[in-house]
């Protein structure tokens, strides 16, 4: 684990940001450390939707990932396939043809016809490495269907680029406010080259539990001064964009649910919209009315 003390980009406000380099690291660091202060609304029995999980059921999800999740992700990745072009980088290239904008002076006195060149674009064998960034952060009364069904669109988009050769990242971030100090919680959830283990990464994107028990457990474990702020009264912060500045070449950021964007989200098929548009104003090549 590592943690920056900061300054929030707009403001100059104080922000720390806390690095995980795992969801069994993040765990770790909530069974260890003595909890501070707060209603512990990760560890009570029947907080609203956290998917009828328990503090136990989200350990041994963390341990074995969430295969029902996975289910449903690996048949509508299957569907998206067809619909996701990942972008090659490009560059121009000299051909040699019968006809082209300039002469090749050193083949044409060869006698060959094929002595005209031109510049024509070509396109790599491999897509560019894609780095997706999703936020886990919600606004109170989010429906658990709405994280399911926006998870699972990410996670099959994020699987149908790496079927089409992409080299696929994600990261899953938590960013909040409140009085004044800002708050990021990030994991590492695939870094570039490992194989794609989807039970792992239906849990951390698609389970409520993920951000109601695990990522609240997080919050409930800070030194003082940030548990006061943010699990003293069961409020864990308002939802916030994280810094754009902050985020590597090549990423593709997926923003908090907030009050004015979850219906969006009300329907897998509407989810998977939104995905591919994020996507596609990302520079990924989708038929987003397919």
């Amino acid at each position: 684990m590592k943690e920056i003390n900061t300054t929030w980009p707009q403001g100059r406000t104080p922000w720390k940001v806390q690095d995980f380099d795992s969801p069994a690291e993040m765990l770790a660091y909530a069974e260890t450390r003595s909890l501070q202060f707060g209603l512990l609304s990760s560890r009570r029995d029947g907080p609203g939707g956290t998917g009828g999980v328990d503090w136990n059921g989200t350990v041994a999800l963390v341990r074995r990932g969430w295969p029902e999740g996975a289910a449903r992700v690996r048949k509508l990745a299957d569907a998206l396939y067809e619909r996701i072009k990942p972008t090659a980088p490009t560059w121009m290239q000299a051909a040699h043809d019968v006809t082209g904008a300039f002469v090749d002076v050193g083949v044409y006195v060869t006698g060959q016809p094929e002595c005209m060149m031109q510049f024509v674009e070509t396109e790599a064998p491999n897509p560019k490495p894609v780095n997706l960034v999703v936020s886990c952060s919600c606004s109170g009364g989010t429906g658990g269907d709405v994280i399911v069904n926006r998870g699972a669109a990410i996670l099959a988009a994020a699987e149908a680029l790496e079927q089409r050769g992409c080299c696929v990242s994600i990261d899953v971030e938590n960013t909040t406010t409140r009085d004044g100090l800002y708050l990021t919680l990030r994991t590492r959830l695939k870094r570039p080259g490992e194989p794609m283990d989807t039970d792992a990464l239906a849990f951390a994107l698609m389970h409520p539990a993920f951000l109601r028990r695990l990522v609240w457990a997080a919050k409930e474990s800070l030194e003082d001064r940030w548990a006061r702020v943010w699990a003293l009264d069961g409020c864990y912060g308002a939802p916030t964009d994280y810094p754009a500045d902050h985020c590597e070449d090549g990423t593709i950021y997926f923003g908090p649910v907030r009050f004015d964007n979850r219906y969006r989200f009300a329907t897998q098929e509407s989810a998977v919209q939104v995905a591919l548009e994020i996507m596609g104003r990302a520079g990924v090549r989708v038929d987003a009315d397919a």
